[in-house]
């Protein structure tokens, strides 16, 4: 008997649950099983990522408390670059003015950072005023006045501007006039309303101390408003000009205005009100306050960070939502690096100084904590040392040695200087232990060579031939500025050193990752191409057998 043949058999059909497959076996499991088996390296590395991305959040989070350190100890040394800078708040300055019960009523004193200290004596005898004249009284402001032509006018250094009238203009409208032309001619315009029926132009002179200027008449608009007289001259002056006029510390001083900032540097004096017979005293002092405000601030960032290293010192810790999570730098060496070069930096003393003569001490868990009292009467009493205990000092055998810039961080900081001076006082060379490649000369500027443990360097020396010994010592605020920058740089920092490396690193394992998935799920894919092939052979075999049973029927 001809065996019939079937076409319904596809060699790629899939069978994926044991109910519809001829064997009777899931494939898809048996798939799934396989696959899983090979993507679990691809999960070892899942988990490894998500840990370094901890260490990452951790390191950017200490780079960001380290960052706000080194700001709040750049704030407590003298920065580096020239001698002085707006940074410093041992350069800040401020003004007490006493010496009456109403001082602030006549005297205001602003300071610029880097003024000189001192005490000064002012009394001020007279303001110094601006003209102001007024015309004759006009029935309106907004009708006619009837008159035409032109004039000048001017104040002081001001450029004289010629003003034209019409029969048609009013007062409004020359006050207008006048006010457009007022930054060359230094003269303002207003209109005075005296009552309903009574208006008059007030003219003001921009500039204490200086008279106004009225010329070229030829038209009579002048004298018919009233400003002058048939004489020319002015008719009615309300507030004549003059200068400022006070003796300072003893010696009388004239300026014609009443905001002086050329007595001394960096001061200037604001006169609110004459008073003579009153002496106030001026008093330019460091800003304490802001000082104080810099040194909390500086402990304040130093405990934040510290709370930082304690937490991750510990084997886990609790997060805001109360959830209990490994820390991610536990045992870190870059961390324990850090913590412990800021740590050391606090044991830096000057002489007798150290931190306690701040009143700040250490607490058990190396926080610092402030007694106020000790750091007001410090402030008040001690204000070199502090500075000297925390910031950046030169100390030179030749008082014809000054330090003019310096680097961020210190590669060297105690060595001698051999300069050689020739005959018209000019520096020829300079050498370190004989070798005269470690510093180049321009002048009188000594700087150190690029590529050096001087580089950054800038001395200005105007001495004669000699061995100059230098010693530059860094104190507590300077060291930590120093270390914080070298941890928290977002540019060369060793911190981000570390974020950038634990990224790189992170790239890369996500790709190994995928590459593994994507050789699995292609391994998963043939192997139930393959299982499909084996169903589809069992369905022929099984549909064969049936035949051969059913022709077997048959013949029986």
């Amino acid at each position: 008997m001809a065996i019939s043949s079937t076409t319904s058999t596809s060699s790629t059909a899939a069978t994926s649950t044991t109910a519809s497959s001829v064997t009777g076996i899931d494939y898809d499991a048996l798939v799934q099983t396989v696959v899983a088996a090979k993507t679990l390296p691809a999960d070892r590395i899942d988990v490894q990522v998500t840990k370094n991305e901890a260490k990452i959040q951790a390191y950017q989070e200490m780079q960001s408390l380290t960052a706000t350190l080194t700001d709040a100890a750049n704030a407590l040394r003298m920065p580096e670059g020239y001698s002085s800078s707006s940074d410093d708040l041992f350069d800040q300055r401020t003004a007490y003015v006493t010496g009456s019960s109403d001082a602030s009523s006549l005297l205001g004193v602003s300071v610029a950072n880097g003024t000189d200290l001192g005490s000064h004596s002012v009394e001020i005898l007279q303001l110094a005023t601006a003209q102001k004249i007024a015309s004759g009284n006009q029935a309106s402001a907004g009708t006619a006045l009837g008159l035409s032509g032109s004039f000048t006018i001017a104040a002081g250094s001001g450029t004289a501007q010629t003003i034209n009238l019409t029969a048609t203009s009013t007062l409004t409208q020359l006050a207008a006039a006048i006010n457009d032309t007022s930054a060359a001619s230094g003269v303002s315009a207003s209109v005075l309303k005296v009552s309903d029926a009574e208006y008059r132009l007030v003219l003001t002179a921009r500039e204490s101390g200086q008279s106004i200027s009225l010329a070229g008449d030829d038209d009579g608009i002048l004298t018919g408003l009233g400003l002058t007289d048939s004489d020319g001259a002015i008719a009615n002056e309300l507030v004549a000009a003059q200068s400022a006029i006070l003796n300072v510390d003893g010696v009388q001083v004239t300026r014609t205005t009443n905001s002086i900032s050329d007595i001394w540097d960096g001061v200037t004096l604001d006169l609110y009100g004459a008073s003579a017979g009153t002496s106030l005293t001026v008093e330019i002092g460091s800003d304490l306050s802001a000082i104080k405000t810099g040194i909390v601030a500086f402990a304040d960032a130093y405990n934040a960070l510290r709370d930082f290293v304690l937490t991750q010192q510990s084997t886990s810790s609790t997060d805001e939502n109360g959830d209990t999570t490994q820390s991610a730098l536990f045992a870190d060496s870059l961390m324990r690096q850090i913590a412990t070069s800021l740590a050391t930096s606090l044991n830096h003393q000057d002489g007798t100084n150290s931190l306690a003569t701040l009143g700040i001490t250490l607490d058990r868990d190396n926080k610092m904590v402030i007694n106020e009292d000790t750091l007001d009467n410090a402030l008040l009493s001690n204000l070199d040392a502090i500075q000297s205990l925390l910031g950046f000092s030169m100390e030179s055998s030749s008082t014809s040695m000054m330090l003019l810039r310096r680097p961020t961080t210190l590669a060297a900081n105690d060595f001698t200087l051999d300069i050689t001076v020739d005959t018209a006082g000019a520096i020829t060379n300079v050498a370190v232990d004989g070798d005269n490649s470690k510093f180049t000369v321009n002048g009188t500027r000594i700087t150190g060579a690029e590529g050096t443990e001087f580089a950054g360097l800038v001395f200005v020396y105007t001495g004669s031939s000699a061995s100059v010994d230098i010693k530059l010592t860094s104190g507590i605020a300077d060291q930590i500025y120093q270390t914080g920058t070298l941890a928290s740089d977002s540019a060369t920092g060793s911190l981000q050193s570390k974020i950038d490396d634990l990224g790189d690193y992170n790239s890369d394992l996500e790709s190994r990752a995928a590459d593994i998935r994507t050789k699995a799920e292609t391994y998963g894919e043939n192997l139930r191409e393959y299982y499909a092939r084996l169903e589809a052979k069992a369905q022929t075999a099984k549909l064969l057998l049936k035949q051969l049973e059913a022709a077997s029927n048959t013949d029986d």
